[in-house]
């Protein structure tokens, strides 16, 4: 969909009202083994339906997860015997009746996009003390089962705003949030009592965290009252409608409005504690096993400092126990910290030490903060930290063999350390945003089990013990007919001299004599991990003969501090450099055609995508750019405060990194794509760009789609995306 100038307003207006045939860009991509490419974005999944969610119970006996053999969409949930491995399915997906609708105003519409979206059962089960039975929520509704899974019953039959379920530590209660307020139930009677009277308008308990004695409750507190609002429309009626979203534009401070307090498990006014500032990043609150006090875990509301506070039970006193600066650019979000069974000492997560960024690693120090000493760190880093409720075993995810993998390590109080790897060419686990995910484990930190997936294959779930053990198995017949590319990963110096890895992808008979068109693939921190990561790099490789590359740009995690925070006041500028490096590297290597390379992202990647092809004109042929911020100043406070600072202070930070500032320069092939009503990045980023592309005389392609959001999710206009940008990168790059 080529423009000119004088073409570009009334396609973009045109464009605005409907997404355009899919021919007018030659969606014709061929079979892979018999398999057509719209196989791979339809149900039943030819992956399966992996399991999901699994929450081991405190005793270690049981499993409850989710699932879907069949590969369809909606998961089922499933109660497996941790010691057997013996599985079986306790409840349907529609089993669970929906609440009845008194007035409902749907139309037919989105009454069936209702059941078509419903991908049953989710979240974690939570698991009673004693194992004696565990609760999930589905389609509003929150049940109890028997720890065997035989029976259910609601535990109060009707619509109610239930959240943050959490058991006394002795299982004769079970507090929740509905509407600002916490309340209890006795688990004998069913009897509720309100414990909290928070009731001014706008404001709530957000969290809380119940001592292990059961006496006292530590809550969060935050006032959503100050946050501001934007405007979107909706196209696709017969008249444009309004929507009203909530925003935290950058700058909007006064919009952190969080207190800690303290209140009696029997029900009372709140105690809010006194010196920590109400602007500020909530990170954590835990109690000492003792219950003598509260751990609070926060950042500053610029990101440069984190800090923790002990909160005395007996007097409701806070006294700040530890903190740390920025060495330089900001503190990222991983900083999760232990008790000690004994409640002397605590352990932290941290990549700073000694006043300079370092590798991620656990450190200990006693209860008031004295004696910060190194408890494992080593030179590379931690991805995850958790122990079980009983034990002082730490349960660790580190990646001492590649930032690209990871593996699990046991670490014993006494310093000793045990392996387990799923697989050894890897990214064991889940790899997050932030870090690595969590997994399930008993008390005793004994019995554990995860999900892990491969470059080749799919999540499946497994059992950690004294040997590793995979205890389901997903895929379709049909997946075994796909042949999967061989990859590998490399290395490469970027321009100032820092070490950048990333995965490479190889075509089908791949000849070290050829030079093979090539693009980098999902630009993002961390999408180099070797995870699974779905079919269509493989497709690319294997089907249409490119190279695909995938690069942990700066700021993902695995490298040290510094690197994680990488690219503060820089983004879109260092890591198009790095981009620009890899291309010369794999020209260097023989691997790829200088004339042939592009470059593709979402959301994140898709401003990426911008940032490189107008300021690194004419390296790339072609870039795709999908849901593109395309000036910081539209997007969040929380994210953009972090990375590059405030617009009222930081004004030529936002310019130099906003393509909307670039688009003069625009050099080579570019492809905007929005959901026009995306409330993350909103879509007047893509239009305003557009705008600006206009008025500089510049040629660029767009597509729209009306009714989607972030995701581009909905069946057919997730298949839809996904061939425009496979079959726009196929056009631009081997044609």
């Amino acid at each position: 969909m080529k423009v000119r100038k004088m073409e570009i307003v009334r396609g973009f207006i045109l464009s605005l009202c409907f997404v355009t045939a899919s021919s007018a860009f030659g969606f014709d991509l061929p079979d892979q083994n018999g398999i057509p490419f719209d196989r791979f974005f339809q149900f039943p999944q030819i992956g399966g339906r992996s399991p999901a969610s699994p929450s081991i119970s405190p005793n270690g006996k049981s499993v409850v997860f989710t699932w879907n053999k069949t590969g369809a969409r909606k998961r089922d949930l499933w109660i497996m015997d941790y010691a057997s491995g013996e599985k079986k399915q306790i409840a349907g997906a529609d089993d669970v009746p929906r609440f009845l609708n008194q007035d409902d105003a749907r139309t037919e519409k989105q009454k069936l996009e209702q059941e078509q979206y419903d991908g049953g059962w989710g979240g974690s089960a939570l698991w009673a003390p004693d194992s004696s039975e565990f609760i999930l929520g589905y389609r509003g509704r929150t049940l109890v089962f028997s720890a065997d899974g035989s029976s259910r019953k609601p535990l109060v039959d009707g619509q109610m705003g239930i959240s943050g379920l959490e058991y006394s530590r002795d299982g004769k209660f079970l507090y929740f949030l509905d509407g600002p307020n916490i309340w209890r139930m006795d688990r004998k009677s069913n009897t509720l009592k309100q414990i909290t009277y928070v009731s001014k308008g706008g404001t709530s308990v957000s969290e809380f965290e119940v001592s292990p004695d059961g006496k006292t409750i530590a809550i969060v507190w935050a006032d959503f009252t100050k946050y501001q609002s934007h405007i979107m429309m909706d196209f696709t009626k017969d008249r444009s409608q309004i929507q009203n979203i909530q925003r935290m534009w950058n700058g909007n401070d006064e919009a952190l409005d969080i207190q800690y307090g303290l209140v009696d498990s029997e029900g009372g006014l709140i105690k809010y504690v006194d010196n920590i500032p109400r602007a500020h990043w909530g990170q954590d609150i835990k109690w000492a096993p003792d219950s003598s006090a509260a751990l609070i875990s926060y950042k500053s509301e610029d990101h440069k400092e984190f800090k923790m506070v002990l909160v005395d039970r007996n007097t409701g006193k806070d006294f700040p126990i530890y903190s740390e600066k920025a060495p330089s650019n900001y503190i990222n979000n991983w900083r999760p910290f232990e008790w000690t069974l004994d409640s002397k000492s605590i352990l932290l997560g941290t990549d700073v030490y000694e006043g300079k960024f370092t590798r991620r690693g656990i450190y200990k120090m006693d209860k008031n903060g004295r004696g910060l000493t190194p408890y494992f760190v080593r030179d590379y880093d931690v991805a995850q930290m958790q122990k079980g409720s009983k034990t002082d075993d730490l349960f660790l995810v580190t990646q001492g063999r590649n930032p690209l993998f990871s593996e699990f390590q046991v670490v014993s109080s006494n310093g000793q350390s045990r392996t387990m790897i799923v697989d050894e060419k890897a990214f064991n686990g889940v790899a997050d945003f932030e870090a690595a995910g969590n997994v399930s484990m008993s008390d005793s930190g004994r019995e554990i089990v995860t999900t892990s997936g491969t470059p080749t294959s799919p999540p499946e779930m497994y059992k950690l013990g004294d040997k590793v053990e995979k205890v389901t198995e997903s895929p379709l017949a049909d997946f075994k007919k796909l042949e999967w590319a061989k990859w590998d990963t490399f290395q490469f110096k970027a321009a100032d001299g820092v070490m950048i890895s990333g995965t490479i992808i190889y075509p089908k008979n791949y000849d070290p004599n050829k030079r093979y068109p090539t693009y980098i693939s999902n630009m993002y921190a961390n999408s180099a991990k070797a995870e699974w990561a779905g079919y269509t790099d493989n497709y690319a490789a294997m089907v249409l003969g490119m190279v695909v590359v995938k690069l942990d740009f700066r700021s993902s995690w695995g490298y040290g501090g510094e690197f994680n925070s990488g690219y503060y006041q820089k983004m879109g500028l260092i890591d198009s450099e790095e981009a620009v490096a890899c291309k010369n590297y794999l020209v260097e290597k023989g691997i790829s055609d200088k004339d042939r390379m592009g470059v593709w992202g979402w959301s994140y990647g898709g401003f990426l995508t911008c940032m490189i092809q107008m300021t690194q004109p004419g390296q790339f042929k072609t870039g795709v750019a999908v849901a593109s911020v395309t000036d910081w100043k539209s997007y969040n406070h929380w994210y953009t405060r972090q990375r590059l600072g405030l617009v009222s202070k930081d004004k030529e930070v936002f310019e130099k990194t906003s393509p909307i500032t670039y688009a003069d320069k625009l050099q080579g092939d570019l492809l905007l794509v929005h959901g026009m009503l995306d409330d993350n990045v909103l879509f007047q980023d893509s239009a305003r760009l557009s705008m600006k592309l206009i008025d500089a005389g510049k040629s660029f392609s767009q597509f729209y789609y009306p009714r989607d959001d972030h995701s581009i999710g909905k069946d057919e206009t997730r298949l839809h995306v996904q061939k425009l940008i496979m079959s726009h990168l196929r056009d631009q790059l081997t044609k």
